[in-house]
C-alpha cells in the first residue's frame, strides 16, 4: 500500500499497488494524488531506492522527470530521524489498526474500494474547518502567560 498524507490538513489517501518497481509506484503515487486532489509543493519520501539513489540523498535519474511533471521537489527523509514523518507515520498507525485488522475482501479491486471508503469516512476534521492556527503573539504574549500565571523572563 502507497499512503499519501498532506501534513498541514492531516489528509490522506492510499493505493493499493501490485509491486513497488518503479513503473507501479507511478501509477499508485498519480492515484494517490488524484485521490488527494492536487500535490504539495515538496514530496518528503523514503528513502526507497525506486526514488532515491541508494545510500545518499539524491533523486534517481529515472524518477526526475515525474516530479517534474507534477512540479513537485523530492525531498529524502533524513536516516534515522522518524519525527520528520509524523503525520505519515500516524496515518501508517491508523489506517493498520482501523482497516487492515478488520479488512474481509477477496480481491485487490474490493480491497481498494474498501480503502477508498474507509479515508472518505474517517475523517479527522471535516475540510470546513480547517486546522487551528494560534501565531506566537498569542500562544507566548503576555496576555497568555499572565493567564497560565507565568511572566515572561527576558
Amino acid at each position: 500500500m502507497l499512503l499519501g498524507t498532506l501534513s498541514h490538513s492531516e489528509r490522506s489517501r492510499g493505493v493499493i499497488a501490485p509491486a513497488m518497481d518503479q513503473a507501479h509506484l507511478i501509477e499508485a503515487m498519480d492515484a494517490v494524488l488524484r485521490r488527494l486532489g492536487g500535490t504539495a509543493r515538496h514530496w518528503r519520501v523514503d528513502r526507497m531506492a525506486t526514488v532515491i539513489v541508494p545510500g545518499s540523498a539524491q533523486v534517481q535519474a529515472s524518477f526526475a522527470p515525474v516530479a517534474k511533471h507534477y512540479g513537485a521537489i523530492v525531498v529524502a527523509c533524513p536516516p534515522r530521524r522518524g519525527n520528520r514523518k509524523g503525520c505519515v507515520e500516524a496515518a501508517v498507525r491508523f489506517a493498520t489498526g482501523r482497516w487492515f485488522k478488520s479488512l474481509a475482501a477477496d480481491t485487490p479491486e474490493a480491497a481498494q474500494a474498501s480503502l477508498d471508503r474507509f479515508w472518505a469516512s474517517n475523517r479527522r476534521r471535516p475540510a470546513s474547518q480547517p486546522r487551528p492556527h494560534r501565531s506566537p503573539a498569542r500562544r507566548w504574549g503576555p496576555a497568555a502567560l499572565a493567564q497560565r500565571g507565568r511572566t515572561r523572563r527576558r
